[in-house]
């Protein structure tokens, strides 16, 4: 292998001090440092690897796999031995997997769907527990170091830990999620857990997070706040007392950790070290500064993604580079080395040269490596500056030395580049840049270059367009060249651009034929005409259709699965002046599809038992159909449960009773164009699976099947020699077929499209030859169990996810086979080493032309393509050419210009007048008004249509933004107070919302209308009559004054109780508001009425002048000389005074007016007091100065009035101040209350949002969990139909078993009565010199006859059976036969012949109704027999569906066990939703000093008040707990004085006691002994009699073995003995039947003399050989078999003892019997043999053998099985 898969974490372990462990694909890779060889281990089934671990002791490895219902396999190590496998952990894949530091503990996570953690008894292989690890990708998880009940996971935004807890319903693990507060939320790669609980994990910022209880402690930077790395950290570890981090900057740094693990700050914020720093502003993070130990740099553009620590060096670390590297590490010695290179990311393509064992490969990385697969060394790479997307290679007509490639790029780069094939000379560069284009902006998805080296075609990976180019090869002169052609060289091959075609759908292959359909593949027949010449049929007028210029046929195909023929033009026949740009029309473009008829509609064969579960393990899967045609004679043999690599794919009989899979419209994956207009064509059938079909251009409705694959392919090629088709597919599989091609050529096919059914008949044969083995091709180097019918191998080495083939081959000498992949692995196979070939490359000298200049590479992304330098040079040429054409027009009008003016000053100098100038256009005038009134129509146009644009942009947006707007923002002051009330900018409700709001409330919304219609009318009754009685002139004035405010007044009276009825009572306040508005503007009168009442309250009041007051007063005067001259009339009486009558009446008030003009002032008018209120516009200096000459002149009582009329109008002047005050007031209040009803409403709006946004959450949640609720409730569904069901089966089988237990006791009645008729049949034929006359003397005679037991044809009719039924139909008979037999022979012949006559004293009549009544009993007895064998069907019916139904209920228990949990997962999920509640003002008591709450509660800890006086009464209870320990501590105190006085006097009676034990030791010994040494070094009294006990019970044993033995060999011996007398017996019967024979021809010739016309012994004599003939065949196979179960015995010890088959000392039966049993005896003489030379088991075995065929000549039943003796039964007449 040369890949390596550099992005996947957790994959490189060191197993020992010399052996590296790591996963590419499906392939475990073991490495040795020192030597850098590889071993490789595969996966034990077709997905990949997921995850590894290695166990502490280093003895076991952990492989998780990537496949449906994935496993853990545990093996041992070295021997990679499979130790357990652990099953059921996660759904689809594994991503991480770790022992605990014991040992016998393993965690596991899975990937999507289910993220499942599980933790193993892996020993045991049991789930100890198991639960959800997050929602999204968890990339590691791990046991802590000193405690295995707490493990970590980390992922993707998370971390999450976790406990086993024992609670009361057991073992649970719980966990919970890290809160990162004020630090950003990231993704956690790695993390360590410190010995004291905390835990030091990565970021993506760089920084370190130290999490301590489940909250970050600090967050750990550099001085200064500088991150610990430049990006994202991947690696932290723990070495000693040191932390290692590295990350994607290329650095590894060392850290104290000491100083990390007690790293804590004070404050939220933190300066250096920690010290607080005071900030007003919002929460950040609390960041520990630190500065690391040492750093290292591994490289400028590495980006570390894995280091370990080696073993044998503790300081030397392996370090992994996501950019393709490995390097060691040497922190001591500070030294760093490069161990290995390999790509980055997937292999984007492969080529392996057509001269010598080298290869290319092309990375997406963009680095191209070159190999020396036969050394296994990497010889040179080259890096470029994009990634790179596909390589093809140049053929050796272009390059003789097969070494130079194309390779295309994701900035649309094509490149062509030669390399040096090995040896590489240093002195010269390795790869050479031979061109550089840029033919698209996107990516290339793929080459193609002709067979021929003439054309060569890029795909564009988005901008769906093909270019093509022509190569033109110069000939070289034959002195340049060697024999075997000439290097490739850019003077002499040039690549032509020729165009680029754009289709309607994306391309991802383009394949042209290599011949242009001219060439034969065909053999001709006689009669046969050679049509190779003809073409697609559309060259007709190219008059050389293949010629040169003839171009290219070529098949596109899509990714949509269409396919398209062409021809690619040749460059001489394409213009490109302009454009690069092809049409359609120049490739002659049409879609090619196959010709399928639909398809039969055939019921598929129904499989057998264990069929059903095969397939629904493995739906799909590739090369089942191989294996059931590699030994279709051989008896199936299941593989085990455990097995691992057990076959799990379709069975053949699936696919061959699917018939055709194609339609025509089944896409299309790859095509391989061949001669002749033959192609392989790579499809999807309509089961999803990836077929391979050999095809030709004018034959679509014929194809021949030459490969069947689980999968689509890939890729797809021949050999060099065209022996194998090779092949790969998108999961990851390697197919190889050995393939002719007379399996290709469709000349003799004439049955349309070739049937799987068909296609596997053709293996037939070779699956016959092969029998036991595999089919392994000699010498072949691939794997044996992955080769199948010796025609195919299917490797699956590639992860079957993101592992899809890139390319597949062979090399030149069909030696060596490698694969590459998208999942960074590329594949080296031994494919038949004996054909290797050592050859190098041809070697050409080296040499450059001087003309020759390097090649200029392309590595600005921004450099225009081809086409675009070719439109950008066109159009240069264009404006160069109108940039011509106007400064020639320019230069002709300065010409014009200039003779003009000489005319003109000519024309001075004459002085000729210039109007006499004849018009040289007389229409140029109108014509330029014309234009310009054109012009300006044009203008006028333009603005319309800009104008009519602007009106339509401001009225989409109010369309948009402001006609939804249902109420907008009006604000509304008070008067006098500082209160004000906003509406809500609200929107308008949709009709369903509307109606659904409204249907809620209607009823309630009526009655509360209703009610508050009847109050507020009663409150404006009120109010109109107590208007009414205070002045009668603004009754209607202040009616609707009052009402107003008793509106307010009842809405205080009456104050809703919940939102929902503050919400009625609004809507019905507003729409009482707005009834009352409408009827106001109703009563509003006109704009032109006039009112009486304006002129007291003019808009403009007049201002009084001196010149008024002199008007006034002369008006006065004449007032005054007009009342003295008409007096004498007026005043009748003395003195001028008034008259009586008139004296009554008050004096006509004067009226003052203002003058004329003055807008139109109101005057004062005596007709309406009302009028005076006009004064109020003077002052009062004014007023008292107009009163006073008012007044003057004026009687006292006129003077009264005045001031009266004067009072009253001032009362009603106040009256209206107050009036007007109140509505001041009220309108105020009702501000203030409409302000404080807004807040409240504003806070119900708030909590209504909240509500919404929790219940927007609870349906986001439950949205997730629709899909998998769905799914459980059908399969409960599902499986509650299928319990019905069977409960219904079940039924009918009673009730079956019930019919045929009635039809049981109807055969024994007539049996019965049977008996009776025979009683009285025999009593009837009684006397015959009986002395009881009533007897019968051949009553036993008839009973014989009547028991006889003989043999009777079957008649049945053939039902529509399968043919498996009808075959044990048969056996049955003939087992039936077989006990027929038995009892037949156990009558004797003797007995037989005298049953079958009637005696001569017995009545016929008697004795014939003996035979009918023994017909008729052996019709009740076959009757018997088939309801026996119906109840015996029935009864196993009824136990399977009995198991099912208990199968079904287990299912339904865990389904409802399944849904619970799953409930119970929801509404925890609903749970952890945090649900805001707000608190009013009163229900919160902030304790401070102050007393006073505070504006920001962010701060405070909430306590309820019963919690609150929990903590008061906890308070007393410390400090009484408190005062109670210090007292116990004072006593502790005391009696600690008093135990170190006892100690100290207990130490000196020590020192005193051991120095009189060292005397005595002294006295006794002469030195000092350990006792305790001595106590441990003395007799254990219990070891030795357990040994004692052990010994006896050994001993017992070991007679009872004896005795055993003893007892098994005299059993032999007896056995041993048996079997002699056997056939001494046997040979005796042999004798006696070839007596018998002797004598019965004897009697059989003497008949034959006395009648010669009895012909019938000549026939029964040939009837009989060929019947013994075929016995001997029948015992010669039987014994065939039985060797080889013989042989099978001999190696598996026999478990259970011989049994003695029974009459094995009888002799009897015909002769027919005995003359096949001695050819048996004679073909068992070799076991007989056998046995007498062997002893144990093989003895066992032999007499097992000797008896079978004794009991075989007395058609006895077997040891090994009915079938071995049916041969035997067979000779019977």
């Amino acid at each position: 292998s040369f890949g390596f898969d550099s992005h996947k974490r957790s994959n490189l372990y060191y197993l020992d001090e010399q052996t590296l462990l790591t996963s590419v694909g499906n392939v475990l890779v073991f490495i040795n440092v020192k030597t850098s060889e590889q071993t490789y281990f595969e996966g034990l089934r077709d997905g990949a690897i997921g995850a590894i671990a290695v166990h502490p002791s280093r003895k076991y490895i952990a492989l998780a796999e990537v496949y449906p219902q994935p496993s853990i396999f545990i093996f041992q190590y070295p021997s990679m031995n499979l130790f357990r496998i652990l099953r059921g952990g996660t759904t689809r894949a594994y991503s991480d997997i770790a022992f605990n530091a014991k040992g016998d503990k393993l965690a596991s996570v899975g990937s999507d769907p289910d993220y499942m953690l599980t933790v193993w008894n892996w020993k045991a292989q049991e789930i100890t527990l198991k639960s959800k690890a997050f929602s999204q990708d968890v990339y590691k998880v791990a046991f802590a170091p000193e405690n295995d009940g707490i493990l970590t996971t980390s992922g993707m935004g998370h971390i999450k830990f976790w406990q086993m807890s024992a609670t009361f319903t057991g073992l649970k693990l719980q966990g919970y999620l890290g809160k990162f507060g004020a630090s950003e939320l990231t993704d956690i790669c790695s993390f360590i857990q410190l010995p004291d609980g905390k835990v030091l994990s990565s970021t993506e910022t760089g920084n370190l997070l130290l999490w301590d209880g489940g909250m970050i402690k600090c967050e750990i930077a550099q001085k200064g706040k500088k991150p610990c790395h430049v990006g994202k950290i991947e690696v932290v570890l723990m070495v000693d007392s040191e932390v290692f981090t590295a990350g994607e900057d290329g650095y590894v740094r060392v850290w104290d950790f000491e100083m990390i693990d007690n790293a804590d700050v004070t404050s939220e914020t933190a300066g250096p070290g920690g010290a607080p720093v005071s900030s007003s502003g919002p929460a950040v993070a609390r960041v520990f500064e630190m500065e690391f130990l040492e750093e290292f740099m591994i490289g400028k553009d590495v980006k570390i993604k894995n280091m370990i620590r080696s073993i044998e060096n503790p300081s030397q670390y392996l370090i992994l580079d996501m950019e393709g590297h490995l390097f060691k590490l040497d922190t001591k010695q500070r030294f760093i080395d490069k161990t290995l290179s390999f790509h980055s990311g997937g292999i984007a393509g492969l080529d392996m040269s057509t001269t010598c064992h080298s290869m290319v490969s092309l990375g997406s990385d963009g680095v191209v490596h070159l190999y020396d697969y036969m050394k296994k060394a990497l010889l040179a790479k080259e890096k470029y500056t994009s990634g790179g997307t596909a390589l093809a290679s140049l053929p050796l007509c272009l390059d003789a030395r097969g070494s130079t490639v194309a390779a295309g790029f994701t900035d649309g780069v094509l490149r062509i580049i030669s390399y040096q094939p090995p040896p590489i000379d240093i002195n010269r560069p390795v790869f050479t840049l031979q061109y550089a284009f840029k033919p698209h902006k996107c990516a290339i998805a793929a080459i193609s270059i002709s067979a021929d080296g003439t054309y060569m075609a890029t795909v564009g990976a988005t901008d769906q367009t093909i270019f093509f180019f022509k190569i033109e090869n110069k000939p070289v002169s034959p002195s340049d060249e060697s024999s075997a052609g000439a290097p490739f060289d850019k003077n002499n091959t040039k690549i032509v651009p020729i165009g680029f075609i754009e289709m309607e759908e994306a391309v991802s292959q383009v394949s042209f034929s290599a011949d242009n359909h001219t060439q034969n593949m065909e053999p001709n027949e006689e009669g046969d005409e050679d049509d190779s010449g003809d073409d697609d049929g559309d060259d007709g007028d190219d008059g050389d259709a293949n010629g040169p210029l003839a171009g290219k046929l070529a098949f596109i195909v899509c990714k949509n699965g269409e396919v398209f023929s062409s021809r690619v033009p040749h460059p001489r026949r394409v213009n490109t002046s302009l454009t690069f740009q092809l049409e359609a029309s120049a490739l002659r473009i049409k879609p090619w599809k196959l010709n399928v008829p639909p398809p039969k509609i055939v019921e598929a064969p129904k499989p057998k038992e264990g069929a059903e579960e095969e397939k629904k393990e493995a739906p799909g899967s590739a090369g089942g159909d191989k294996k059931d045609a590699a030994a279709p004679a051989a008896a199936p043999q299941e593989a085990p449960k455990d097995d691992p690599k057990a076959d799990k794919r379709i069975g053949s009989a699936i696919r061959k009773a699917r018939g055709l899979c194609i339609t025509g419209t089944s896409a299309i994956s790859r095509i391989l164009y061949l001669p002749g207009g033959y192609f392989l064509m790579a499809l999807v059938n309509k089961y999803g699976e990836g077929e391979i079909r050999s095809c030709k251009f004018d034959s679509p409705d014929k194809s021949r099947l030459l490969l069947v694959g689980k999968n689509r392919f890939t890729d797809l090629k021949l050999s060099a020699t065209g022996k194998y088709l090779i092949s790969g597919t998108a999961d990851g599989m390697t197919c190889i077929r050995q393939i002719k091609l007379d399996d290709m050529l469709l000349h003799k096919w004439e049955q349309g499209h070739e049937t799987y059914e068909h296609y596997s008949k053709c293996f037939d044969d070779v699956a016959h030859a092969i029998k036991m083995q595999r089919g392994v091709p000699q010498g072949s180097g691939l794997p044996k169990d992955k080769i199948y019918d010796g025609q195919y191998w299917m490797g699956h080495v590639h992860d079957c996810d993101r592992g899809a083939i890139t390319n597949v081959s062979l090399s030149f000498d069909e030696a060596f086979l490698c694969s590459s992949g998208m999942d960074g692995g590329i594949f080296m196979f031994r494919f038949n080493p004996k054909e290797i070939n050592d050859k190098e490359a041809p070697n050409f000298e080296y040499y450059e032309s001087d003309d020759q200049e390097p090649t200029s590479d392309i590595i600005d992304k921004n450099v225009y393509t081809i086409q675009e330098t070719k439109i950008k040079s066109e159009r240069d040429r264009q404006l160069s050419e109108a940039e011509q054409k106007k400064q020639a027009t320019r230069d002709y009008i300065s010409e014009l210009c200039s003779e003009y003016l000489k005319i003109t000053a000519t024309m001075d100098a004459q002085k000729i007048p210039r109007n006499t100038i004849p018009a040289v256009d007389p229409d140029l005038k109108a014509d330029i008004e014309k234009e310009t009134l054109e012009r300006i129509e044009n203008v006028k146009k333009e603005l319309e249509w800009v104008s009519e644009k602007e009106s339509i942009g401001p009225n989409k947006l109010k369309r948009k933004y402001l006609d939804p707007i249902q109420t907008y923002h009006i604000r509304v002051t008070a008067l006098k107070t500082a209160a004000a009330v906003a509406t809500f900018r609200t929107l308008a409700l949709t009709e369903k919302s509307d109606f659904g709001i409204h249907s809620l409330g209607n009823h309630d919304r009526a009655a509360a209308a209703a009610g508050a219609k009847g109050h507020h009318d009663a409150k404006v009754g009120t109010s109109q009559s107590e208007g009414a009685a205070c002045l009668g002139g603004d009754q209607p004035e202040k009616g609707r004054e009052v009402g107003g405010r008793s509106t307010v007044v009842k809405k205080q009276a009456k104050e809703p109780k919940d939102s929902r009825s503050k919400l009625e009572a609004r809507k019905a306040l507003r729409a009482e508001r707005a009834q009352l508005w409408k009827q106001l503007m109703d009563a509003k009168p006109d704009a032109n009425y006039e009112d009486r009442r304006d002129g007291c309250y003019p808009d403009e009041r007049y201002v009084v002048t001196d010149k008024d007051i002199e008007n006034l007063k002369r008006e006065e005067a004449a007032n005054a000389n007009q009342s003295k001259r008409g007096g004498d009339g007026d005043f009748g009486g003395f003195g001028g005074g008034g008259g009586g009558g008139n004296a009554s009446q008050p004096p006509v008030p004067t009226v003052v007016q203002p003058p004329a003009g003055e807008n139109n002032a109101p005057g004062v008018t005596s007709g309406d007091p009302l009028d005076m209120t006009g004064s109020s516009r003077y002052s009062t200096l004014q007023k008292s100065r107009l009163y006073a000459q008012a007044m003057a002149g004026k009687s006292a009582l006129e003077i009264a009035e005045e001031e009266a009329l004067y009072k009253a109008l001032e009362c009603r002047r106040k009256a209206i101040l107050r009036n007007v005050e109140n509505h001041v007031k009220a309108f105020d209040v009702c501000v203030d209350e409409l302000m404080h009803e807004r807040v409240a409403l504003e806070a119900d709006v708030k909590l209504v949002d909240m509500k919404l946004l929790l219940l927007y959450r609870e349906w986001v949640h439950l949205k997730e969990f629709e899909k998998h609720d769905n799914f459980l409730a059908q399969k409960l569904n599902g499986k509650s139909s299928e319990k019905l069901e069977l409960a219904h089966k079940i039924k009918e089988c009673q009730e079956r078993l019930n019919a045929k237990k009635i039809e049981i006791e109807e055969i024994i009645s007539s049996e019965k009565e049977l008996q009776e008729e025979f009683g009285r049949l025999v009593a009837g034929g009684g006397g015959g010199g009986g002395a009881g006359g009533g007897e019968n003397k051949h009553e036993e005679f008839l009973s014989k006859v009547l028991k006889k037991k003989i043999k009777r044809t079957k008649k049945k009719a053939k039902t529509d059976g399968d043919e498996e039924d009808e075959e044990e139909e048969e056996e049955e008979e003939d087992d039936e036969d077989d006990d027929d037999d038995e009892d037949f022979e156990d009558e004797g012949d003797e007995n037989a012949e005298d049953l079958d006559t009637c005696p001569a004293d017995l009545d016929p009549a008697i004795f014939e109704g003996v035979i009918q009544l023994r017909e008729r009993k052996l019709d009740l007895d076959e009757a018997l027999v088939e309801i026996q064998k119906a109840i015996e069907g029935f009864k196993k019916e009824n136990d399977a569906l009995l198991k099912k139904e208990k199968i079904i209920d287990a299912a339904l228990r865990a389904t409802e066990s399944e849904i619970q949990d799953f409930q119970t997962q929801k509404q925890r999920k609903l749970n952890e939703l945090d649900v805001v509640v707000p608190l009013r003002a009163h229900q919160i008591q902030y304790l401070d000093e102050q007393e006073v709450l505070p504006a920001d509660l962010s701060q405070a800890l909430i306590f309820v008040n019963s919690g609150l006086s929990k903590l008061k009464t906890r308070i007393k209870e410390l400090q009484q707990e408190k005062l109670d320990i210090r007292k116990n501590h004072k006593e502790l105190k005391k009696m600690h004085v008093s135990l170190i006085k006892s100690r100290k006097e207990k130490q000196l009676k020590l020192m005193e006691l051991e120095g009189r034990a060292t005397d005595v030791q002294l006295l006794k010994f002469g030195q000092t002994i350990d006792l305790e040494k001595l106590e441990r070094m003395g007799i254990n009294r219990s070891a030795d009699e357990l040994r004692e006990k052990l010994t006896r019970e050994d001993n017992k044993r070991l007679k009872e073995l004896e005795s055993c033995d003893r007892e098994i060999k005299h059993l032999k011996d007896n056995l041993t003995d048996m079997t002699r007398q056997n056939t001494v017996l046997l040979e005796n019967l042999v004798n006696l039947t070839e007596a018998h024979h002797t004598l019965e021809e004897a009697l059989n010739l003497s008949q034959a003399t006395v009648n010669a016309e009895y012909s019938g012994l000549q026939k029964k004599d040939i009837l009989e050989r060929n019947k013994l003939i075929s016995l001997v065949q029948t015992q010669a196979n039987e014994i065939d078999g039985l060797k080889k179960e013989i042989e099978l015995l001999i190696r598996k010890p026999l478990r259970q003892p011989a049994t003695m088959p029974r009459n094995a000392n009888k002799v009897t039966g015909g002769y027919q019997r005995a003359s096949g049993v001695k050819q048996t005896m004679s073909l068992m003489s070799p076991m007989q043999e056998e046995f007498g030379g062997g002893d144990g088991n093989d003895g066992v075995v032999a007499a097992f053998a000797s008896e079978g065929g004794a009991a075989a000549a007395e058609g006895v039943v077997e040891p090994f099985g009915q079938n071995d003796v049916a041969g035997a039964t067979g000779v019977d007449d």
